[in-house]
């Protein structure tokens, strides 16, 4: 072969070498980039494609290589008739870490002048005639055992370092995070206990027991016609009227606990795809039986008594006020809702007292403390964490984010271990930013959480592969801006609710509505509350008789105070009154 040939073959005899340390210290460097400036994206999803082809054409050259070297080991007599089939072996078992070694040997390097015939020959038969011969020296063995020592432990070696390396990264992450004084277990956010004798939550558990007593048929309408107590036939009200006696004492075990603190007993050791949570449905239970008490009595004009079940009701969606659960702050903050549209509907049909109006309005509670969404945020980490520890698996029959299953675990979450410790880190700084954001109304936020979502999706959609590079960040930092608006609209309707009571409490002390909001202060409210998505009052207006106030909801556009607007995803929130 000439040298210009053997030259090339060696480029190419060498390059599937060097292209494993290329790609782990590409990988490598990479994680670190990510960490680095994590909002900037990912290199390694915006050039995997490049290197998935050349990882391909790689693998295939590699085969061509076999194949070229098998046929020049048995047409060349360079190598020794007793060695071809050895080297065969070797070159076929050996591959990428074997063709350097025989290039060396018997392409590249000269062939020596046959040495002269030593002045002593031993005889056939005489001691030491079948020994090897001292000019034998095994050089092709020991630089195959370098080779393949190399290419085995180099690839392990940089593994073990770039996890070190993001295993320490995290760890100071979570250590900074700690060193601030943010919880990182539910063992730090476990809400403190409350003595049997005072906690509702075994009255709730009596009631719901009660309830599913009852046949199933009967439990079915209860739920229904819960769902549309605002909105029930002289039909329906009349199906509750027989119901309600066979529910009589569960009823009365939720008055008695809507009095008493709560504290259910909740599962704070189970995994995230594990835990079971059976008190959010003891809780839908009982105010369900409230919300039909109280479709009765407003038909039957007991409009004080109607008004303090809505205020139990709000006391039942408070019972998981301190639960670090992300579902408890969901299941409250949608009871907090409809305690308050049972109120406006109470307000609509009838004329509660003053004293009523105000037992309501002072259950409401500070509409500037944000408490409630970050703890449900630093339970959703605290949740997670575990998960980014050991490595995680979704459950088939899990529906989450539409990639199913997922898995940092086994002989993958091994392999891979540095590149999803690098996206940890980046995901503990995408929570860290959330619950920053979280601090704070929507419009002081909007644009700060337009934006974290969109580095989360430049992240983890930068190329078919992305996703998979980012378990973490691509399954839990996920509508974080959603939750953020619901609580904001949750603060909205409790503002509209604190200055619907205060207009009717006006019109009832002066006979008539005010001109404007301010007429409010300070007479009957101490300031008024901001719109949570305009930084403004609300907006009010007298109509016929009765009043509309709103805000402009999570759009930031004042619709005229229109609830839905067909077609759109705008929409305001309405508190309207005809009295």
């Amino acid at each position: 072969m000439s040298k210009g040939k053997a030259i090339v073959l060696g480029v190419f005899t060498f390059w599937p070498i060097l292209y494993i340390f290329l790609f782990i210290g590409f990988v490598f460097t990479v994680m670190i980039s990510d960490v680095s400036h994590p909002r900037h994206g990912s290199s390694m999803g915006i050039i995997f494609p490049v290197i998935f082809t050349v990882h391909v054409l790689t693998i295939l050259g590699t085969f061509v290589l076999i194949t070229i070297y098998m046929v020049y080991l048995f047409r060349t007599d360079r190598v020794p008739k007793d060695k071809k089939a050895l080297w065969a072996a070797v070159l076929f078992l050996g591959n990428m870490g074997a063709m350097p070694v025989f290039w060396y040997l018997y392409i590249w390097r000269k062939p020596k002048a046959d040495s002269p015939v030593p002045s002593t020959t031993l005889v056939e038969g005489s001691p030491g005639a079948n020994l090897p011969s001292g000019k034998r020296h095994p050089t092709w063995l020991k630089a195959l055992i370098i080779a393949l020592v190399i290419i085995i432990l180099g690839p392990v070696l940089l593994r073990a370092v770039s996890g070190w390396v993001m295993q320490a990264r995290f760890d100071g992450k979570l250590a900074e995070l700690h060193k601030v004084g943010e919880p990182l277990t539910l063992s730090e956010l476990t809400p403190p206990s409350v003595a049997t004798d005072q906690n509702a939550a075994l009255l709730y558990e009596q009631a719901s027991a009660k309830v599913a007593l009852l046949p199933g048929k009967t439990v079915e309408r209860i739920e229904t016609l819960a769902g549309r107590g605002r909105k029930l036939s002289p039909e329906e009200l009349k199906e509750v009227r027989e119901l309600l006696p066979g529910v009589a004492e569960a009823l009365a075990l939720v008055h008695e606990a809507a009095s008493r603190r709560c504290r259910f007993d909740a599962d704070y050791k189970s995994g995230f795809f594990d835990r079971e949570l059976p008190h959010l449905k003891v809780l839908q239970t009982a105010w369900r039986l409230l919300a039909l008490n109280t479709a009765v009595l407003l038909a039957d004009g007991k409009a004080d008594e109607a008004a303090d079940e809505c205020l139990r009701m709000l006391r039942v969606a408070r019972a998981v006020d301190d639960e670090p659960f992300f579902i408890s702050w969901l299941v409250e903050n949608a009871l907090e809702g409809q305690a308050s549209s049972y109120l406006q509907c109470v307000m609509d049909r009838s004329e509660p007292s003053v004293g009523a109006l105000k037992r309501f309005a002072a259950e409401l509670g500070d509409l500037t403390d944000r408490r409630r969404i970050v703890l449900a945020m630093r339970g959703e980490r605290a949740d997670y964490l575990p998960l980014v520890e050991r490595g995680f698996r979704i459950p088939a029959d899990f529906e989450m984010c539409g990639r199913l299953p997922a898995e940092t675990t086994g002989f993958k979450g091994f392999l891979f271990r540095p590149v999803f410790m690098s996206d940890a880190v980046t995901w503990v700084e995408f929570e860290s930013r959330a619950l920053q954001l979280a601090q704070k109304p929507w419009f002081e936020t909007a644009s700060l959480w337009k934006k974290l979502e969109q580095d989360r999706d430049t992240l983890v959609n930068a190329s078919p592969w992305a996703a998979s590079l980012h378990p973490y960040t691509y399954y839990f930092i996920r509508g974080q801006d959603q939750f953020a608006r619901n609580f904001d609209r949750g603060v909205a309707s409790r503002g509209l609710a604190k200055l619907a009571i205060a207009l009717r409490v006006r019109r009832m002390a002066q006979g008539s509505y005010p001109a404007s909001l301010a007429d409010l202060v300070p007479s009957f409210l101490d300031t008024l509350p901001t719109d949570p998505f305009s930084g403004k009052s609300c907006i009010f207006r007298r109509e016929k008789g009765g009043f509309l106030v709103y805000s402009v909801g999570d759009d930031g556009k004042d619709n005229g105070g229109v609830e839905k607007i067909k077609d759109s995803d705008e929409r305001d929130i309405v508190w309207k009154c005809s009295r």
